[in-house]
């Protein structure tokens, strides 16, 4: 399965303006993103999500870079109940960036599936 989404005309289809005042989500970095692309796969018993988001400029994908990094971390280190699926996603999570683009990859291994439902 695979999503794409370019932001800029997704805006214009829904009617939004980032830059009104009354718009709900004000933030500048969803205001520079201009696309997202996803997919999630079965490689064997490999449960694979990919995902590229494309900014405007380098610095904003060097700040979301840094979010996302900083997400997990602080994700990795704090005592809750996580299920064992999201620790699994967390754990496996890799972040690159190339200059305007963030690439997030992450994944589980489903070699039982009683696990991956007990585990949620």
């Amino acid at each position: 399965m695979v999503f794409s989404i370019n932001a800029e005309i997704a805006q214009k289809n829904m009617d939004i303006n980032l830059d009104s005042d009354d718009y709900v989500m004000q933030s500048q970095l969803f205001k520079q993103a201009k696309n997202i692309v996803a997919s999630i796969h079965m490689e064997g018993l490999n449960l694979v999500i990919n995902s590229a988001l494309t900014t405007k400029e380098p610095e904003t994908a060097i700040q979301i870079e840094k979010i996302i990094n900083g997400i997990a971390a602080m994700s990795a280190f704090t005592d809750t109940q996580a299920s064992k699926l999201q620790s699994q996603l967390i754990e496996n999570l890799q972040v690159k960036r190339d200059n305007k683009i963030i690439f997030v990859n992450t994944g589980i291994t489903l070699s039982n599936k009683n696990k991956l439902s007990s585990a949620q």
